[in-house]
């Protein structure tokens, strides 16, 4: 899909709506908690490949990523997961596009690079 008419001017814009299109390609149902979780994972497998956002910032992105997003397991489920800063920019917008996560976990992410899943427990009555 071609990006829209008011397409995002950056670098960091155009692939996160790549990104965000090419997991509803590979995944069809996926639910908002694990929605950023996958960001990661093929942000962190970009990175181990040495990718660069840069080099998915043509008409073959959305492909290349979903290519990369198709070879995602749950077998992958880590704690912490490393992606450079470059990644890290993408990941953070592609998650702005897709609607608020209701989900009890979510990523912390650390000045390193470095993301850390927290787990949050809900108790019925507080807000």
């Amino acid at each position: 899909m071609p990006l829209p008419a008011g397409k995002p001017r950056t670098l960091t814009g155009r692939v996160a709506y790549r990104m965000v299109d090419a997991l509803e390609e590979a995944f069809k149902r996926v639910n908002q908690a694990d929605f950023e979780y996958i960001l990661m994972l093929g942000a962190a497998q970009a990175t181990k490949t040495a990718l660069t956002p840069e080099d998915f910032d043509n008409d073959q992105g959305i492909d290349a990523l979903t290519a990369i997003f198709a070879m995602l397991t749950k077998e992958h489920d880590r704690d912490v997961i490393h992606v450079t800063p470059e990644w890290r920019r993408v990941v953070v917008s592609a998650r702005r596009l897709m609607p608020q996560r209701t989900g009890e976990r979510f990523w912390r992410w650390k000045a390193n690079g470095e993301a850390n899943l927290v787990h949050v427990v809900v108790i019925p009555g507080l807000p």
